[in-house]
């Protein structure tokens, strides 16, 4: 695989280095959605060094309110699409006696990485728009560019607000149906991402 990163100063270097380590301890510890590790790897290949990214995933939360951090839980996750029956039964006991607001979400798939110049972001930042990640940009930053790739496959519904459910078992599997050909969405589009990545970078 060829790095089409050519310049490196000493900040640059420093940086790499620090997010490399971290991103092993992450991976070792299963910290980061496996689904997502090819494509990072790919990123590291070609020069590029990532922070944080995820394939996309599907939530429950419960807070106060949706926009109220303090205080919110997160009671249910998964980076996989889901067994709709049995995850319906399981988030209906999570939400029983939800105090404050209960929603499903399912959360796009998001990379986020550093380029050395200003090329190399824009270079990033147009593959990943063509391959459909429309909320993609960089701005520079101390040591190189930071590059944010973000996708548009996302949706919430509302669950349970102070004790009362919105919605029954039936309405939640077909809830959970969707979200997850929203997650499989999402993950087309990463792997049409990588692909362009991978004639970018051509043979070793």
């Amino acid at each position: 695989m060829a790095c089409i990163v050519r310049s490196l100063d000493d900040c640059w270097r420093a940086l790499r280095d620090r997010l490399r380590w971290s991103l092993v301890r992450e991976v070792e510890t299963g910290r980061v959605d496996p689904w997502v590790v090819p494509l990072l790897s790919l990123l590291w290949s070609l020069g590029y060094a990532t922070t944080s990214s995820c394939a996309g995933r599907i939530t429950v939360k419960i807070a106060e309110a949706p926009w109220v951090k303090r205080g919110s839980r997160l009671v249910f996750r998964s980076h996989v699409p889901v067994d709709t029956a049995a995850a319906a039964e399981r988030i209906e006991r999570l939400v029983e006696d939800c105090k404050g607001v209960a929603w499903l979400a399912v959360e796009p798939p998001f990379i986020t990485a550093y380029a050395p110049g200003e090329e190399e972001a824009e270079i990033l930042v147009d593959m990943a728009v063509d391959a459909g990640f429309k909320y993609s940009g960089y701005r520079r930053s101390e040591c190189g560019y930071y590059v944010i790739i973000r996708g548009e496959e996302r949706g919430e519904a509302l669950l349970c607000i102070h004790g009362r459910r919105l919605i029954d078992r039936e309405a939640l599997v077909e809830l959970l149906s969707l979200a997850n050909r929203i997650l499989e969405r999402g993950r087309r589009r990463m792997e049409e991402f990588a692909r362009r990545l991978e004639k970018l970078a051509g043979p070793v």
